[in-house]
Formats: C-alpha cells, structure tokens, sequence
C-alpha cells in the first residue's frame, strides 16, 4: 500500500528459479490486473520473450553470485549473455557477446529496466536494436513470442 491506502503491488514468495528462491517480490499492481484480466478474457497469461539473456550470464543460479555480478563483473550497457535456442533474439542473429548500443533508438535501458519494458508489452511487440559485434555495427529486429512453459530461466 503506498501513503494513500492505494494498493501498488502484491508480495509473492521464491519462484521456479534457483535465484528466486526465498526471496520476497513485489509483482506492481498493473501488473497484477493485467494478468486478471487476460487471464479472465484468453483462460491464459502469455509472458513476452525475445529469448536473450541481458541481466546476467544463465550459469548465475543463486542471489549471492548476481550480486556478485552486477557488482563487480557486469559491463555498463546493454549486453547478451546468451540467446536462447529457435527463439526470436536467434532468429534475428544475435549472439552471445553482442553489445545492445540502441532499443527502438533510444540509449539502452539498464539491463532490469530492459526486461520490465519486455514484460510490461505485448506479444508482438517489435524492437529494433542497434547490435555492435566486434567492430561491426547493425540492426536487427524482432517480435515478442509468448514464452515457452519449459523456459523458467530470467531471460528476457
């Protein structure tokens, strides 16, 4: 609840991730009756997904080491630490090690930042990204999918 009385956010409790474990969340409240709402008009929540990991690198599996990570090993930027296989970052060619320069051309968000605007869109929703790898720039675009049940990795 914030000063108002007004709820803003609902606390849920660990997750199907190792890193989520024990651990508080606070699911926003938009979030919350979006997931009501399509849930009550589709019988089902689709999550959007780009199949890319840009928080941090998939072998991170408990909070301790993304702490660690973000602390002492994460570049600034925008970065891919991995790319999911037949998903949309993939089929685009992205790879591991690309740096995101632009999103929709626009500075790339923080990383956190980044995966909040993926899941707060729509399935189909288009980036363009601005990809430098190596010394070589480009851009490429892609589309939201929902994401597949068998995915319960943070990638965005």
């Amino acid at each position: 609840f914030n000063r108002h009385g007004e709820v803003i956010a609902l606390n849920t409790w660990g997750g199907s991730n190792p890193i989520s474990q024990q651990t508080n969340f606070g699911v926003p409240i938009n979030c919350a009756k979006s997931f009501v709402v399509e849930v009550l008009e589709h019988g089902r929540h689709d999550i959007p997904w780009l199949g890319m990991h840009c928080i941090f690198p998939p072998n991170i599996n408990n909070p301790e080491a993304y702490v660690e990570f973000v602390e002492t090993q994460r570049p600034e930027g925008l970065w891919i630490y991995d790319v999911a296989p037949e998903s949309p970052a993939e089929q685009a060619g992205l790879r591991k090690g690309d740096q995101v320069l632009l999103v929709n051309e626009e500075a790339p968000p923080r990383p956190e930042d980044f995966r909040l605007q993926v899941l707060e869109g729509e399935i189909g929703q288009e980036y363009t990204l601005g990809i430098k790898r190596g010394r070589q720039e480009f851009t490429v675009h892609l589309y939201t999918v929902p994401k597949p049940t068998y995915v319960t990795d943070f990638s965005v």
